[in-house]
């Protein structure tokens, strides 16, 4: 089995998901809870997903065998949800269950892309939602899904789609759309911060509230007026993304949510070749928006940033997997991908400023 950076799968091809060992916990974390008080969302499948794009087997099952019961139930169904009347359940994280019954039909009777297409567009304006933990979810299930086409990976989308639409946080907005001629780190030093001297608690839980409070608040969006190219649009938020959670995490400021702030935004390039080029855009603008609203809630002002030296990937990809932390294998990945498609040093850095 390769384990090396380029993150080969190696012998084990694409039959890693139907492995009994793998697959069994798989499959019952799509009947599972997608976050629970005091522990948060549920990592274990995306960090498996992460893992197994990296070609460590061995870990991913480790790390699915470490699952201690924190998630177990499935929550009460309210009633069923209309596919003519599904907007005033939105939001609404008891209905995660009637979510998940409604995706997993949508994807039975649509098809994955078809379904994926149509959502991604109706949820991309409350992707936001609880540091962008759905999108994140539906994004990873993706991959492994087009990876290893299987049921347990359609079920998983489902529990992602669910998820982001249980969650599903629309921002309140003012002044202008984003000028496209700008770029986002001069976009970040614009926004207001209003509490540069202020460090508001981490709660998983009050993050949206959080958002919500900032006043002033972030930029409306405006797809219609973006003409440049998605993908790259996405790399260039990203590093601007990940140059922020370096200056947050070097000031001992919250840095765990920046970091969602980065592997929020970098998620969206793992549905961008699924999805149709008006949804990339909306994606790449929501993104945007919703990484503005991290920031400005849990952030200061944001500082012209010169690249720090820092090991090379190997090291750095070895360091993430070791320490079997599900944002530190995420947060790696996701910046090694980067580095690839649009190489900068920045990305390294970002990855190493956690796991270093």
């Amino acid at each position: 089995m390769q384990t090396s950076a380029a993150g080969a799968l190696g012998a084990l091809g694409s039959r890693v998901w139907a492995e009994p060992n793998i697959s069994a916990r798989l499959d019952a974390h799509t009947r599972r809870l997608p976050e629970a008080d005091p522990h948060g969302s549920n990592h274990y499948p995306m960090a498996v997903d992460t893992l197994i794009v990296l070609g460590r087997y061995g870990e991913a099952l480790r790390h699915l065998r470490g699952y201690r019961g924190q998630y177990d139930g499935k929550g009460k169904s309210v009633g069923p949800i209309a596919q003519s009347d599904w907007k005033p359940a939105l939001g609404g994280m008891k209905r995660y269950a009637d979510w998940l019954a409604f995706f997993r039909r949508e994807i039975k009777q649509a098809g994955v892309k078809p379904a994926l297409a149509t959502w991604c567009r109706r949820l991309a304006p409350g992707m936001s939602g609880v540091a962008f933990h759905g999108v994140i979810r539906t994004a990873h299930a993706m991959r492994a899904h087009t990876r290893e086409p299987s049921g347990i990976t359609r079920a998983e989308l489902a529990a992602g789609l669910a998820y982001w639409a249980s969650r599903y946080l629309a921002l309140p907005t003012t002044g202008k759309p984003r000028d496209p001629t700008r770029s986002f780190t001069r976009l970040f030093m614009a926004l207001a911060y209003p509490w540069p001297d202020k460090e508001p608690p981490v709660n998983y839980f009050r993050v949206n509230g959080a958002s919500l409070e900032v006043p002033g608040f972030v930029p409306p969006v405006a797809p219609e007026a973006i003409k440049t190219k998605p993908a790259d649009d996405l790399a260039r938020l990203v590093g601007a993304c990940a140059t922020y959670f370096i200056q947050m995490a070097r000031a001992r400021r919250n840095s765990m949510v920046p970091l969602h702030g980065v592997t929020g935004p970098a998620s969206i390039q793992l549905l961008l070749p699924h999805v149709p080029r008006d949804v990339q855009t909306l994606l790449v603008e929501h993104a945007w928006q919703g990484a503005a609203a991290l920031f400005t809630a849990y952030g200061k002002p944001m500082q012209a940033h010169r690249p720090a030296k820092s090991p090379e990937w190997t090291t750095v990809l070895a360091r993430a997997v070791q320490s079997n932390d599900a944002h530190a294998i995420k947060l790696a990945e996701a910046m090694h991908r980067f580095d690839k498609a649009s190489p900068s040093p920045v990305f390294r850095q970002a990855a190493w400023t956690w796991v270093g």
